[in-house]
């Protein structure tokens, strides 16, 4: 198959079309264009698109590849061959066109669902049943197209005019026979049978049939749009439009007329019969006719015009005047006409006319020379009475045409699923607007004998429509056809002069010519009134207002008894003939008043004014004058009004009665309604329902118009009804709430129904008012003062008469007009929410009252209660509910608004309880329900045909899936984790099916019905934009619930066909755009939070391939079972890589859908371990990586202008003119982040799996960017870069907190997710949001207007600026990301380091330069040191720098100083939490580096630069006294809270501290160390350590998962650090550090020994007590072996110390080898033994308190060593001793285990077997090391060497000398001989290794370092041996001398168990003083001499392996083997 993909496929002409008639967007003119090109030859052969099957085709299909006409290649498989011939044989259409039909319908509709039968006609079948209405409707559709490329060529500003005229140019080459070919379809349908197969099928056939008459019916709109402006109407044409029309009965005459007896079938021939009505008229050109007139031609010719035409003219008379049935009159009255000016062409025509018309001429009474006849003797006359006649229902016809068809009125066309193309399109008004203005030129309107019938005909065509489509007639009606003559505007002119005796004619045409069409037509038809719409209708409103506010006339009844008498107020006279005044019907008489009248509406007749009669003069009958006087009608309709409320509340309509005696002649006389005879035949409530739908008509949305009404209404004196003297007459406001309260109170207190014609009326009268500020405070202030509409708000049983009166007829006008006044009365709340509470706060409190009771009250006691009401219309239901849900919503959206203004926080609080926080299941129940019952009760309504409630509960649905998808978005920015009660009845099945038009019950799952929503294209592009939105949304919010939250992939009832058919969407080119941008945006966020929707994402199916080889080759080769076939779905991932393909293209055109899928693959990657097996290919795939590498190399451009000082209108809505740059900007630098991110993700993936295998394909795509300098630096310095405008954004803040306040910035964040937000002006603040904060002063212009502009503009440009700079933050933390996990592989790269470094320099140069701030660049400036500790990890340290890596590493270094010392990023204030984003710890570890490079530099050896020691010196310094403020800082919070941040921040500081503490790195230590002393943080350290639980088990919790305490470990490496230091050491010794240590909360646990190095609460895991009992001894040690004099220190507080931890020092020296050995023990015993050592060397000899401490440890040291011998010396006992602690050290300990052989030493100590084992040997040499230099120390074995006996201190003479080894008994002579061969023999073997030369080697042998280690320390113990054991031997023999006499043998002595009396012997010593001569002398007399030879056999075998070892451990050795050999030689074997 063609790797392009065809888009004959990918377009279905349903697409097509939606995209010709801007139903969709997203598609450029281009594409149009290159899509119907390759349709031609289809649009040619319209009237048969399909073509039939053909032996060719068929071969193509056999043949298994065909060529489309997009020259696309495509494949069929030999499935797919079955059925394309199977669906070319049951539509009989062509085999490939046929494929493409099933190619298209199942990439763009899907598999149908299928039986479980497998018999292959079975599904063969199903597919067809499946496919046939697609086919059908793409037959449809293809006529629709046509449509639209006629009606996009009509219009100039349609985008696709041009493209639409090149189509039609090329595709109607004979315009006349392309609509002869369209007429003779159309007769061949009507006679066309259903096919055979269906034929027995009555429901199949019905179908067909019905299909057949859709066809028909767009063959003749195709017929109609052609001749309306494309192909001129031609006599041959108007004959065959007649004699089909005519022929076929207007459609009725049918083959199948017996199929088409069902609702749908006579509807659809209704809509031809209607269509061809508007064509024969249309044909006729009947507005030409009467404007131009015709002119018959003398030279006739029957391809010419129809006047020009005789024989065809005749043809059509003749068809007209045979039938002559009340469905013809439309046709037969336009005729009539069309005779008329034929006559009229004659009369006016000088010469005679051409023979050829005889004939017809003679037909219609016309005679040939023109010679006048009177019109009653012709045709035309007789033809326009004939359609006059009542009878005929001329109007009444009309009148159903214009409010009942499809063609005329789009609510009908939706309610009844008409198939008409464009209803209510103004061309078919049009037409009939031509016969109408025909009528009214032919005859008077007066003479009309049906007037009030063309009156109702007059407001059907102008008014009763949907207001797009009448108001450009109505426009066109007010600028041309007032001006053609009275004729036109006749009907007006007679309503007027009958005003206002007939009342209600003249409103009603008034409200008609207005252009606002219907009262009731829904929010969704007033959406279209945008632009030119909107001015064509305020002109209309215009027209309106001014001719009602200054009528010419003032017509009466004038009575008998006014006109008679000596009380007459009106006189007869008789005119002069002339007289403008008189006429013919009067003849000549007149009246004229005799004194001045006040008549209704308050304006005064002057006395004698003349009024012209209207009718006969009878003086015993009332007569009706027509005044010629000028007035108001506006104040005549308030007449009415005040009139109406007058008598509404008691008095009686007042009248005068005539009484006039007494009065002067010249005294103004009042006359009201009644006296100037109004009728009254109609009810008072239809009178005041004019009255206020005029009104409506003209404030609706028109601000300007309203001020000027209601300064009519209330100018010029009040009215006479208004009787009343002490009370101001009423204005608009108060009248409107007077009739609401009289008509509810009558309702409520009589049982009587509210007139809902009159209350609905007057609340959206009301609502319109709001938009006016001058009397929206009347509203507000009447409302408050009224109970009838929301009560009163104290009432808790408040019963509304509005609803208990419509309860009960099931009609809910005025409940949806009171909840459109909530809604409209919130909104203005907002709009003037600044204005009110700046100048008028108590006017806003009063707002809140109201708005809090109208928002209770449509709780209460409409939205809990709706669902129950019984409902004429189940529509209102669901208008109710949409309402409502509007009403929550809007008030959602609002919430953070008000609240920060602290207003109207009531509304929003109540709104915020019973929807979330307080909800119960009355109020959410309503919501879930809807959405789960939406599917199935739409199925069910459509099948009903009640589309128009299909319509309303799909807006209803839409709205509630809408508010659900705020309250979630509502609860994830609340502080609770639980679910909320939406969540919980949304993952809870629940019941569908109880509706009124349902009666199955079933449960279905929310969640499930929400995810089938998305596929549902028939629902349009709203709901399922909305569903996967609250699928995000719902997906957020459960993974952020606690404890446990429930998976969306857990309610979903077959979760692989939805994750299917989503993948599907967005696999699909040309799919709704923003649909499969929130589709990719639920997909990252559904991989990120639930792993099993994850994997079917990542993977498309259940199952999880095998990696392996053979596993992989078998799966690959396994042919499935049906089953396994129907579960392979094409992955997201895939799908993903498929648009990545074509990135280039998207990068230029729709980089915000790239950057959706790079979003989507970034997250896959970021779980990429999860997946591994799956993602394998696509991970080896190198073109994939190449991809991404090109865009991350891709270059941005440069950074678009963000400050706009316009605004445009683009496809969404209005935008800045900036919008469209950068956005697109933006989200190319989102693109490039997250190509980074993956490339980064994908390289840890490999990282974490084997760090040795090769480098993957990820980093080679980007390898060169590393090691190319220009483009390395070229992409960091691009992405360092930072837009942000704090200055922008300051200045909005300023100027809001200066003139707009309360409002804050803050208070416009938007409220949804980062996620669902668009780059461009509305990212951060929503300016929705602030236009209807604004909207009354962007309204009032002027002053005040430029600065909500102003404001405006500005705030737009802080979007544009905040969209740029949070791109560029992505950009650089994927560049960071990306960084640290290349390392890897390029550390260690000399050109890498060369060209890192630089540019670490350059990075650090930008931060350190940084002056902008704010916590926007706060984030930067973190984000930047994040990169930069990324491009120093890289470089980390290697053995040698060039100088000019130097020299870059000072520059560094110099840069560093400046961002320490910033002002502009304080670190301090990082520290202190004062900024949004902390960045200390990124900037710590780049001073460590810092730190740690220098003092490498400085131990290098190589000299330094002057300038770089400076450099360096004054960087350290500063950074050194930032960390010590920085840890007093911590130290002091941390003493008041457990946090794991300040563990961690105090961990780094520390670290840090240590580093840069380091000598070398400063000049003097002086600087830091007084820093320390003034901010006092040693004395800080200790107080804290002191109140730190070192053990942590009083958060056991928090100790399982850390494994340590907090603080504690921090503070004692901060004293280990300062311990180090002699200065330091010296602090923190004076400050106190025994004390502090002696007073810890495991000081107890020390001093009574029960510290353990493991805790039962903490199993696998060394102690944290153990572990700060060893740091303390540590530090102990640190600080005395610092100290330059210790004695003091030892004396006065370490004893104390040793004291108190007597008993753990004790039980640790007490340790045998019977004793489990673990590590941490080692540790203990090494920093005991080490304590022991410093005190024996820094306390005084004799009479000091540590004499005695140091003796206790001396008996306890001669047992140790025993143990210790015997453990080294044993080493498989040794082996068994260890016990593990941690996991890793069980694992290694249960693996040296299992290698129990040791034959040899070499298997003893190999490193690669016995890693542990060598360990602890080595420790124990350490441990046995400090013992025996302790006790050389004690014993003053130095002296014993250098000095005479008598100098000796022989009470240290301890060791027996004995060969006796026991482990129960102190150590002895033999002990010692044992330990020191032992070493002997570990140090020879460690002195003929052979070191490591490579890593590789390591791995299995000694490396050089463990070489030294361990020789080291061998040498150590056999050192210490040889001289612990000479001189102890030496000391016991001078000790001992003449104390023992005869045959004694010391060593027999010793082996029978006798032991010494120590004290005795040191008494005996002292008095025995001995010559050494004589010492040797007894020696050999006494002993056997077999130590002794032992011990100068092990001197003299050590002095060579000792040799050998100072060539591993460098000469500077001292080697004392040749010293102790001849102290031995001198002191016991010389010869007397």
């Amino acid at each position: 198959m063609s790797s392009e993909r065809s888009q004959i496929i990918d377009y279905t002409y349903q697409h097509v079309n939606s995209l010709l008639s801007g139903h969709r967007e997203g598609t450029s003119p281009e594409q149009i264009l290159k899509i119907l090109e390759s349709r031609l030859d289809k649009l040619k052969k319209l009237s048969e698109p399909f073509e039939k099957p053909s032996d060719a085709s068929k071969s193509k299909i056999d043949g298994g590849c065909v060529q489309l006409a997009d020259n696309v290649t495509i494949r069929v498989d030999d499935a797919e061959k079955e059925a394309v011939h199977a669906v070319s044989k049951r539509f009989q259409i062509d085999q490939v066109e046929a494929l493409v039909l099933l190619r298209s319908f199942l990439y763009n509709e899907g598999l149908p669902a299928t039986s479980d039968s497998e018999a292959n006609s079975t599904l063969i079948e199903e597919l067809l049943n499946a496919i046939t209405p697609f086919y059908f409707s793409e037959r449809l559709y293809v006529l629709r197209v046509f449509i639209s490329l006629l009606r996009a060529r009509e219009s100039q500003a349609d985008p696709f005019h041009d493209i639409a005229s090149e189509i039609l140019s090329k595709t109607l080459v004979k315009p006349s026979d392309f609509v002869s070919s369209l007429i003779d379809e159309y007769l061949r349908k009507t006679k066309l049978p259903v096919p055979d197969h269906v034929a027995s099928n009555p429901r199949t056939a019905s179908q067909w049939a019905k299909q057949i008459a859709k066809e028909q019916l767009g063959l003749v709109e195709v017929v109609f749009w052609t001749l309306w402006d494309y192909v001129p109407c031609k006599a041959p044409i108007v004959v065959r439009v007649f004699d089909a029309a005519y022929t076929t009965e207007f459609g009725h005459k049918q083959e199948n007329d017996t199929l088409f007896l069902n609702e749908e079938g006579t509807q659809i021939l209704r809509d031809i019969a209607a269509l061809w009505i508007v064509v024969t008229i249309e044909v006729l050109n009947m507005e030409n006719v009467l404007d131009e007139g015709l002119e018959l031609s003398s030279n006739p010719s029957e391809h010419g015009h129809l006047c020009a035409a005789p024989e065809a003219i005749e043809q059509i008379h003749n068809l007209v005047m045979v039938h002559t049935h009340p469905g013809y009159v439309c046709t037969f009255l336009a005729w009539a006409f069309y005779v008329k000016a034929i006559s009229l062409s004659v009369s006016r025509s000088k010469e005679q006319t051409h023979d050829e018309y005889t004939n017809i001429l003679k037909e219609i009474g016309v005679r040939r020379d023109g010679v006048y006849t009177k019109a009653e003797d012709e045709l035309h006359y007789a033809m326009v009475a004939a359609s006059l006649k009542k009878e005929t229902g001329l109007f009444e016809f009309l009148s159903t045409l214009l409010t009942s068809s499809p063609l005329f009125v789009t609510a009908y066309a939706r309610r009844t699923g008409s198939t008409v193309t464009d209803p209510n399109a103004v061309a078919y008004r049009s037409v009939l607007k031509g016969l109408l203005i025909s009528l009214v030129e032919y005859q008077a309107v007066e003479y009309i004998p049906d007037f009030d019938g063309l009156v109702e005909v007059w407001i059907a065509l102008f008014g009763k429509s949907e207001s797009v489509s009448v108001v450009s007639l109505c426009r066109q009606f007010w600028d041309y056809d007032w001006r053609q003559g009275s004729a036109r505007r006749a009907i007006i002119d007679v309503a007027r002069s009958r005003f206002p005796i007939q009342f209600r004619p003249l409103v009603r045409l008034l409200r008609a010519m207005t252009g606002a069409g219907l009262t009731d037509q829904t929010e969704d038809d007033m959406e279209h009134e945008l632009g030119g719409i909107v001015a064509d209708r305020q002109l209309c409103s215009s027209y309106v207002f001014h001719y009602l506010r200054t009528l010419s006339t003032y017509t009466q009844v004038l009575s008998p008894a006014a006109r008679a008498g000596p009380n007459a107020i009106y006189d007869r006279i008789q005119e002069r003939p002339g007289s403008s005044s008189s006429s013919s019907s009067s003849g000549g008489t007149a009246y004229i008043n005799l004194r001045p009248l006040k008549l209704p509406g308050g304006s005064v007749l002057s006395a004698r004014s003349i009024g012209r009669l209207l009718c006969s003069d009878n003086a015993a009958e009332p007569v009706v004058v027509a005044w010629q006087h000028e007035h108001s009608g506006w104040k005549i309709l308030l007449e009415v009004l005040v009139d109406y409320i007058g008598r509404r509340q008691g008095s009686s309509r007042p009248h005068n009665r005539g009484d006039v005696a007494g009065r002067r002649s010249d005294q103004q006389l009042t006359l009201f309604l009644d006296d100037i005879g109004i009728e009254t035949s109609q009810a008072d409530e239809e009178l005041v329902t004019d009255v206020l739908e005029l009104v409506l008509s003209i404030i609706q949305d028109n601000p300007e118009l309203t001020e000027a009404l209601m300064e009519s209404l209330e100018g010029g004196g009040a009215v006479v009804s208004h009787t009343a003297k002490d009370s101001p007459p009423p204005d608009l406001v108060q009248l409107i709430i007077m009739i609401l309260e009289d008509s509810l109170a009558r309702s409520q207190n009589k049982g009587m129904l509210a007139p809902p014609s009159l209350i609905a009326p007057a609340l959206s009268v009301l609502s319109a008012l709001l938009a006016l500020p001058g009397y929206s405070n009347r509203v507000w202030l009447y409302l408050r003062s009224t109970s009838v509409l929301f009560g009163n708000g104290r009432s808790p049983n408040f019963n509304s008469a509005v609803l208990a009166s419509e309860r009960q007829t099931g009609q809910f006008p005025m409940t949806l007009s009171l909840l459109r006044l909530a809604r409209r009365l919130f909104d203005e709340a907002i709009a003037s929410l600044l204005p009110t509470q700046a100048e008028q706060p108590r006017l806003q409190a009063i707002k809140d009252e109201v708005l809090m009771r109208a928002v209770r009250f449509v709780h209460d006691e409409i939205w809990v209660e709706h669902s129950t009401w019984r409902y004429a219309r189940f529509g209102d239901r669901f208008e109710i509910g949409r309402q409502v849900v509007g009403l929550f919503s809007r008030v959602l959206e609002s919430m953070s608004t008000v609240t920060s203004a602290s207003a109207l926080s009531g509304v929003s609080g109540y709104v915020i309880n019973i929807l979330m926080s307080k909800a119960t299941t009355s109020t959410i129940n309503p919501i879930v329900h809807i959405v789960a019952n939406g599917r199935s009760l739409m199925a069910t309504l459509m099948g009903q045909r009640r589309f128009s409630e299909v319509r309303q509960l799909a807006r209803f649905l839409e709205s509630s899936i809408r508010l659900t998808r705020l309250i979630l978005n509502a609860k994830s920015t609340s502080e609770t984790s639980q679910l909320c009660l939406l969540e919980q009845i949304l993952c809870t099945d629940v019941s569908i099916g109880n509706m009124s038009v349902n009666a199955r019950i079933a449960k279905v799952n929310p969640i499930d019905v929400l995810a089938g929503y998305v596929k549902e294209r028939e629902l349009g592009s709203k709901i399922p934009l909305e569903a996967i939105r609250v699928l995000t949304a719902l997906c957020a919010s459960l993974s952020a619930s606690s404890p446990s939250s429930p998976t969306i992939v857990g309610h979903l009832s077959d979760p692989q066909a939805t994750i299917a058919s989503l993948v599907r969407i967005v696999q699909h080119p040309y799919d709704d755009l923003s649909l499969r941008n929130a589709i990719w945006s639920f997909m990252s966020l559904a991989v990120d939070n639930e792993p099993t929707i994850a994997g079917l994402l990542v993977s498309g199916d259940f199952r999880v391939p095998s990696i392996k080889g053979k596993a992989k080759a078998i799966e690959g080769n396994t042919v499935g079972t049906k089953g396994d076939t129907a579960t392979k779905h094409t992955s997201a991932v895939e799908a993903a890589c498929q648009i990545l393909s074509g990135w280039r293209e998207l990068w230029e055109v729709n980089p915000r859908l790239l950057a959706y899928v790079m979003r989507f693959l970034d997250v896959a990657w970021n779980h990429g371990l999860e997946h591994r097996a799956t993602l394998e290919d696509t991970r080896a795939n190198k073109e994939f990586w190449n991809q991404l590498s090109c865009i991350a190399q891709e270059e941005l451009g440069p950074l678009p202008d963000y400050t706009p000082l316009n605004h445009i209108e683009l496809d969404d809505g209005i935008h800045s003119e900036f919008h469209d740059a950068v956005s697109i900007h933006a989200y190319r630098t989102v693109i490039k982040s997250h190509a980074l991110h993956v490339i980064g993700a994908d390289i840890a993936i490999q990282t974490s799996l084997d760090t040795k295998a090769k480098k993957p394909e990820s980093y080679l795509s980007v390898e060169a960017i590393f090691k190319s300098s220009d483009l390395f630096t070229d992409c960091i310095s691009e992405s360092v870069s930072s837009s942000y405008d704090p200055d922008l954004h300051d200045k909005v803040v300023e100027s809001i907190r200066s003139s707009f306040a309360p409002l804050s910035i803050d208070s416009l964040r938007s409220q949804e997710p980062i996620h669902d937000r668009e780059f461009g002006d509305n990212f951060v603040f929503s300016i929705p949001l602030l236009r209807d904060m604004l909207r009354v002063g962007l309204e009032s212009g002027g002053e005040l207007g430029e600065k909500y502009e102003a404001l405006q503009y500005h705030v737009y440009g802080v979007n544009l600026n905040l969209s740029l700079a949070h791109a560029q933050v992505a950009l650089l933390k994927s560049w960071s990301f990306l960084l640290q996990q290349v390392k890897g592989y390029i550390r260690g790269d000399s050109v890498v380091r060369g060209i890192f470094l630089a540019v670490a320099a350059s990075v650090s140069r930008d931060t350190s330069a940084e002056k902008r701030s704010g916590d926007m660049m706060c984030a930067v400036h973190n984000t930047r040191l994040s990169l930069l500790l990324a491009l120093l990890e890289v470089i980390w340290f290697v053995p040698k720098e060039t100088k000019s890596e130097t020299a870059d590493f000072m520059q560094l270094m110099q840069n560093l100083d400046g961002i320490v010392s910033s002002e502009t990023f304080s670190p301090g204030k990082s520290f202190l939490g004062l900024v949004t984003t902390p960045f200390h710890r990124a900037l710590l570890q780049i001073i460590y580096f810092c730190a740690k490079n220098c003092r490498k530099l400085v131990a290098s050896g190589n000299p330094l630069q002057g300038n770089h020691r400076v450099i360096m010196g004054q960087t350290v310094t500063t950074s050194l006294l930032l960390v010590i403020d920085a840890l007093r800082l911590t130290f002091d919070s941390a003493s008041t809270r457990l946090d794991f941040e300040l563990d961690k921040d105090m961990e780094l500081l520390v670290a840090v501290f240590e580093q840069c503490t380091h000598s070398g790195l400063h000049a003097s230590s002086s600087i830091w160390l007084t820093r320390c002393q003034e901010t006092d943080v040693i004395r800080a350290s200790l107080a804290l350590l002191e109140k730190t639980d070192l053990v942590g088990i009083s958060d056991a919790g928090s100790l399982r998962v850390r494994g340590q305490s907090l603080y504690g470990p921090r503070i004692l490496l901060f004293h280990m650090t300062l311990a180090g230091i002699p200065f330091a050491a010296e602090r923190l010794a004076s400050e106190g550090v025994v004390g502090a240590y002696s007073n810890t909360t495991i000081t107890h646990a020390a001093s009574i020994g029960a510290i353990d190095a493991t805790l039962p609460e903490l199993p696998g895991e060394r102690s944290p007590a153990h572990r700060a009992y060893c740091m303390m001894l540590s530090n102990v040690t640190g600080v005395t072996s610092a100290l330059t004099s210790p004695h003091h220190f030892i004396e006065s507080q370490l004893v104390g110390l040793v004291q108190l931890f007597g008993k753990q020092i004790s039980r640790t020296l007490s340790w045998n080898n019977d004793e489990p050995l673990t590590l941490p023990f080692l540790d203990e015993l090494d920093l005991t033994v080490e304590l022991f050592y410093l005190m024996a060397e820094g306390s005084s000899k004799k009479g000091s308190p540590s004499a005695s401490v140091l003796q206790v440890f001396t008996d306890h040291a001669l047992y140790l060593l025993q143990h210790l011998n015997y453990a080294l010396t044993h080493p498989k006992h040794l082996a068994g001793l260890i016990e593990p602690i941690t996991a890793e050290e069980r694992t290694q300990v249960e693996k040296e285990t299992a290698n129990v052989s040791v034959n040899t030493l070499s298997e003893l100590l190999d490193p690669t077997k016995r890693p542990i084992l060598i360990r602890v040997i080595r420790r124990l040499f350490d441990v046995t090391n400090k013992i025996l230099s302790t006790l050389i120390t004690l014993s003053g074995a130095e002296a014993v060497l250098v000095s005479d006996p008598e100098e000796w201190s022989l009470q240290h003479a301890l060791i027996v000398p004995h060969s006796k080894v026991s482990v129960g008994e102190p150590a002895s002579i033999g002990t010692l001989l044992e330990l020191g061969n032992c070493a002997h023999d570990i140090l020879r073997f460690l002195v003929h290794q052979k070191p490591a030369q490579t890593a590789a080697a390591s791995v299995t042998t000694w490396t050089p370092e463990d070489v030294k280690a361990h020789t080291r320390a061998a040498r150590q113990v056999l050192e210490c041996v040889l001289m612990y054991s000479a001189t102890q031997l030496v000391m016991w023999l001078i000790k001992h001398d003449g104390e023992h006499t005869g045959d004694m043998d010391l060593d027999d002595q010793a082996q029978e168990g006798h032991r010494v009396d120590v004290g005795a012997l040191k008494d005996r010593d002292r008095r025995m003083k001995r010559k050494s001569l004589s010492l040797a002398d007894r020696l050999r007399r006494g002993m056997t001499g077999e130590m002794t030879m032992d011990l100068q056999t092990l001197i003299i075998k050590s002095k060579q392996v000792i040799t050998e070892s100072a060539r591993v451990l460098g000469p500077e050795t001292i080697d004392l083997t040749q010293v102790l050999a001849n102290f031995m030689e001198e002191r016991v074997v010389a010869p007397p």
